[in-house]
């Protein structure tokens, strides 16, 4: 279902979905988003023990664009991404085994 503005999305399990989705500690993952207006973009982590990392983007055109998740700690995980015009994309909260 589409809503507008930015759609996170992990692959987990053979299949593209809004999480919540488990890994086991070292393992990577592909992330998508889809952004429907031209803006700066960041992602956002925060982890299991409260640390908050931010990564800025750039400057995006609307379209899809490829991400990683890696799993490097233990725990639950949110991650989302941030657009200067739309906000905040859907959480995924990711589980590290």
């Amino acid at each position: 279902m589409y809503y507008g503005g930015l759609q996170h999305w992990i692959f987990y399990c053979g299949q593209w979905s809004y999480g919540p989705a488990a890994f086991r500690y070292g393992q990577r993952t592909n992330t998508i988003i889809r952004n429907d207006m031209p803006q700066t973009v960041w992602s956002y982590e925060r982890y299991p023990n409260g640390r908050e990392v931010w990564q800025h983007w750039g400057f995006w055109y609307p379209g899809f664009h490829h991400a990683w998740f890696g799993a490097d700690a233990r725990g639950w995980h949110q991650i989302a991404v941030w657009g200067s015009r739309t906000g905040w994309s859907n959480p995924i909260w990711v589980y590290v085994l």
